[in-house]
């Protein structure tokens, strides 16, 4: 088991969602503001449209007005003519007239006052232009009666002042109709676009969301299910190993043992099965503190009188691992030495900053240079049990144990000897440095 490899990929993986909270908390960032600027847009247009609107119905009231007036002025001045020309009593005609007259005029000075305070009133120019055509109807009005010698060019300038005032009106007008269709472009824009996001974009970001949200339960429920699929496959490839073993034992058991070999053939088939079997209790591990001393004095009672054993470690000494998993890695490698002869066995411990060092010395057979190179080789439990020979396949199981705990095993020279070092990872709080966590400790 690639130990390192699977770190960086649960790192890679812890990033990834990281990545995808904060893209998913960008793009609901952008969505909100852009939702929320539409419609304060839609809202901002819409009041703009409602604005403009009222100015447009104001300026109609003006024009409407000013038309009222002059054409009631005019059919006031041509029955005062008659009424003073003929024998006809046009009094009365005159009167209606004047009223109708000073009656828009009233309806002319409102609709101003309106468009003054609510509508931010109108160009100087035009108020200029309505200013002088009151003034001139007041005129005409007052004067008319009095003064039949002054009416004409009075009506001359009365006519002036009012295409001035109807042509400075209609343009603010059609400013006003040009400012609403525009808005109105703009709103239709808008109301496209936010119609759009409401329609489109948000559901599928909220699906987009709601994936990433259950994405890590559904990643988790994929996990148990290749989980169970594991186990079921590794407990058929166990049988089947074991099968075969068996009735390889049943083969060898006879045949002649050579006198050249270290061992028994049988004890090979005892050996190559020990192997199996601890390989499989242990792949499933468990992390937490372990006392040191504890496992390794466990480790040693399993061996014979025969053996002297010594130990030389820190009264409380712990590392981070698997209980059961630390005990058949010490039994491993232990087997190997008892079936390479040794009768002498040392155990000395140090820790530093980050692992605890187990150093194993014994006596006994040696490994070939080969071999101890093949020890610091990466490969399956396969390839290792067919190219690493020896006494015993233990320290087969032992070397993936110790790759499986995060730490390592090698077989170092001392002498005409060779010890077992063992390095095992410290738990976190008893670290000086920030390096990264090994395998089984998020």
């Amino acid at each position: 088991m690639d130990v390192g490899a699977l770190r960086r990929r649960r790192q890679t993986g812890r990033n990834a969602r990281r990545r995808r909270g904060a893209t998913i908390a960008f793009i609901s960032g952008v969505l909100v503001v852009v939702l929320v600027m539409g419609v304060f847009s839609v809202a901002s247009l819409s009041r703009s449209v409602a604005q403009d609107s009222s100015r447009i119905h104001a300026l109609d009231e003006v024009l409407k007005s000013v038309t009222i007036i002059r054409a009631q002025l005019g059919f006031g001045i041509v029955l005062t003519d008659l009424d003073n020309s003929t024998a006809i009593d046009a009094s009365d005609a005159v009167q209606v007239a004047a009223d109708d007259v000073t009656a828009s005029i009233s309806d002319l000075e409102q609709a101003l006052v309106f468009i003054d305070d609510e509508l931010a009133g109108l160009d100087t120019e035009t108020t200029a232009a309505l200013d002088q055509f009151r003034s001139t109807v007041i005129s005409l009005q007052l004067d008319q009666p009095n003064r039949p010698d002054a009416t004409q060019e009075m009506i001359e300038t009365f006519d002036r002042s009012y295409d001035e005032t109807i042509s400075l009106v209609a343009d603010e007008r059609d400013r006003a109709l040009e400012a609403v269709a525009a808005t109105d472009n703009d709103l239709s824009q808008i109301g496209s676009l936010v119609n759009f996001l409401v329609a489109f974009v948000v559901p599928t970001a909220a699906f987009g969301i709601y994936r990433a949200l259950t994405k890590p339960e559904a990643e988790l429920l994929l996990t148990d299910a290749q989980l169970v699929r594991d186990t079921v496959l590794r407990a058929l490839r166990r049988d089947l190993l074991l099968r075969e073993v068996d009735d390889l034992g049943a083969v060898v058991a006879e045949l002649p043992t050579p006198e050249h070999l270290g061992m028994r053939p049988t004890d090979r088939v005892n050996a190559l099965r020990r192997t199996i079997l601890t390989l499989d209790s242990a792949h499933e591990t468990t992390f937490s503190s372990v006392d040191l001393n504890a496992a390794l004095h466990r480790a040693t009672k399993r061996l014979s009188e025969h053996h002297t054993v010594t130990i030389k470690s820190d009264d409380e000494l712990e590392i981070w691992s698997d209980p059961d998993a630390l005990d058949a890695l010490l039994a491993s490698v232990l087997s190997d030495c008892v079936a390479a002869g040794a009768d002498r066995i040392g155990f000395s411990v140090a820790a530093s900053e980050d692992f605890v060092t187990i150093r194993l010395a014994k006596n006994g057979a040696v490994r070939s240079p080969a071999e101890v190179r093949m020890l610091s080789k990466q490969g399956t439990v396969a390839e290792r049990l067919t190219l690493l020979g020896g006494p015993d396949t233990s320290v087969v199981a032992a070397l993936h144990l110790a790759e499986d705990l995060g730490g390592s095993l090698d077989l170092v020279e001392v002498g005409d000897q060779q010890s077992f070092v063992i390095d095992l990872p410290r738990p976190v709080a008893d670290r000086k440095t920030a390096r990264s966590l090994v395998f089984g400790q998020a």
